[in-house]
């Protein structure tokens, strides 16, 4: 019987230690599936995050294409108004000549006449 019982014994022994090995991959794959939540919970929060950044970005981009645009049309105008200055001043003096040219005939006929 002594055999049978050391053999019994050494069979609960294997037993034991089996089932502690169970137990630490149990335990083990729970602190895996504990740490993987974590990973997925902050990569929801980043990806989250990253959204938002994203689409601050596109906010930011398009207001400052506005403002680029509407900084581009005041200086047109303000450069459009520069050229006609000069075309102006021209035409003003054209005006100055053609009255001289007018006055000048108009004293000479005026002159012959009289």
């Amino acid at each position: 019987m002594s055999d049978h019982v050391c053999h019994n014994a050494a069979r609960i022994e294997s037993l034991e230690k089996s089932a502690a090995n169970q137990d630490r991959l149990v335990s083990s794959m729970h602190d895996m599936t504990t740490q993987l939540a974590l990973y997925t919970q902050k990569t929801d929060i980043l990806h989250d995050q990253m959204d938002r950044r994203m689409t601050q970005n596109e906010e930011n981009r398009e207001r400052d294409r506005a403002e680029q645009a509407s900084k581009n049309q005041e200086q047109g105008e303000r450069i459009g108004v520069l050229e006609k200055k000069p075309a102006e001043k021209w035409d003003k003096a054209v005006w100055i000549v053609i009255a001289a040219i007018l006055t000048g005939v108009a004293g000479l006929v005026l002159g012959h006449f009289l």
